[in-house]
């Protein structure tokens, strides 16, 4: 903390000092009885939500925070799973997931296999609502 009590932003602080933080974070929630988010996650470490996963952290900290996402997730999934939540949970999780493993598969694709798979689903778009008509 500095001396106004502002928390130096983790981009700021060495690798040990984030760990710090992010380990009082996952305490303070479970002594809270509060669900571990990535924005509080984000709040605890003086970074906006976005920058969690973005650019400009040294690779350290990317791990770390990778770390702590990677565990927020498993919780949530594992709370929703149990029944704590209700199905919204599930719902929100699953299509989450799908959209992140469908952006995941689609990013080390050339320009020309995107246009490829684009033009054949048109083509299978096509056929189901021009086989619809008639």
């Amino acid at each position: 903390m500095s001396a106004r009590g502002v928390k130096k932003p983790a981009a700021l602080c060495g690798a040990p000092l984030l760990k710090s933080r992010i380990t009082r974070y996952f305490r303070e929630c479970e002594a809270r009885a509060l669900p571990a988010t990535p924005a509080g996650l984000a709040l605890a470490l003086g970074l906006r939500t976005g920058e969690l996963t973005g650019g400009g952290l040294p690779d350290t900290h990317r791990r770390l925070i990778g770390q702590a996402l990677q565990r927020i997730e498993t919780e949530t999934l594992e709370r929703a799973l149990s029944g704590k939540g209700g199905t919204k949970g599930v719902d929100a999780v699953l299509q989450q997931t799908a959209r992140e493993d469908a952006a995941d598969a689609l990013s080390g694709l050339s320009d020309e296999e995107l246009e490829r798979r684009l033009a054949k689903l048109a083509e299978e778009i096509e056929a189901l609502v021009g086989g619809g008509r008639g």
